[in-house]
């Protein structure tokens, strides 16, 4: 019995010969087909913050454009009367006489010792009055708006006189102000003695301003200590009093 060769390949199968059967996928559309602009937007909602982002760049639009046509103040007109204010600030005014010159009177009932107000501290005025301190060659006025600390910060100087009186008419504001009183020895120089008063300002106006903003008719008045609100800025003022 002949041995067979194991290297040399049997009878092939009669179905070896059969052709292949080839298959291919074919590309299909499984969604429908967006625009550039579509797919900006879907993925634009998909993302909170940048659509918070998008709103909040149309209202600054909006408030832009008819802002103006809706809040028809003039930016650059000078409201003097409200420098620097806050939105919500009081702008409550009261009615006063209108400026005179004074020399330093006192009413009979108001004398006293030491530093004090004449009359009550308006924005129209501040007056000052004080008894003469022995051995002073000057006196020297100081303001600021606030407390006098261990540092001795007085402030803004205001005057060096020898007169016991001062008036203060330097950009009064309806505010809380210390007055401190320095005495000069002979030589200008400041010595250890000062005295310091403590006032809060009230908005005051005359009845002239009054008619000039139209709070007033030209023909009407008011009597004195009547209140009147000043105009309304919502978002503040400048330094320079004009609107935001």
């Amino acid at each position: 019995m002949a041995e067979q060769n194991p290297t040399v390949p049997g009878p092939l199968p009669p179905d070896a010969f059969q052709p292949l059967s080839g298959s291919h996928e074919i590309q299909a559309i499984t969604r429908p087909s967006l625009s550039y602009w579509q797919d900006a937007w879907l993925r634009l909602k998909a993302n909170r913050r940048a659509l918070f982002s998008l709103y909040l760049v149309i209202g600054l639009l909006l408030f832009t454009f008819f802002g103006p046509v809706v809040w028809t103040v003039d930016p650059s007109l000078q409201d003097l009367d409200q420098i620097s204010q806050a939105p919500g600030a009081d702008r409550t005014v009261s009615l006063v006489d209108g400026y005179q010159p004074w020399y330093g009177e006192e009413p009979v009932d108001g004398s006293g010792q030491g530093l004090r107000f004449v009359g009550e501290p308006t924005t129209q005025h501040v007056r000052l009055k004080w008894d003469a301190i022995a051995g002073a060659g000057e006196y020297r006025v100081y303001r600021t708006p606030y407390s006098i600390g261990p540092e001795l910060a007085f402030g803004l100087p205001l005057k060096e006189t020898t007169d016991t009186y001062f008036e203060d008419l330097l950009d009064l504001r309806p505010q809380n102000y210390y007055y401190t009183l320095v005495v000069l020895d002979e030589y200008g120089r400041e010595t250890d003695q000062y005295q310091t008063i403590e006032g809060e300002l009230s908005r005051v106006i005359t009845l002239a301003e009054a008619r000039n903003r139209g709070m007033l008719g030209a023909d009407e008045t008011a009597p004195l200590g009547t209140e009147f609100t000043l105009k309304l800025h919502p978002l503040g003022t400048d330094y320079l009093g004009r609107d935001m």
